[in-house]
């Protein structure tokens, strides 16, 4: 038998799991924007001495 205390928790837990989620999800949501807005790159940006080597320019002109 469940009793209206146990359902009460039981529905107050459940809206408390979906308001954090909710939160979270715009947490994520807004860093993913402010992270898009910015253009921040993955990864450093290569030098220049790295760009031109794996671009093979070096190679130009040279056979």
């Amino acid at each position: 038998m469940t009793t209206a205390s146990q359902v009460s928790w039981t529905t107050s837990s459940a809206e408390a799991w979906v308001e954090t989620n909710e939160r979270a999800r715009r947490s994520i949501d807004a860093d993913h924007a402010s992270r898009t807005a910015a253009k921040v790159p993955s990864s450093p940006p290569r030098s220049a001495a790295t760009s031109s080597v794996s671009g093979g320019s070096w190679l130009t002109g040279r056979i």
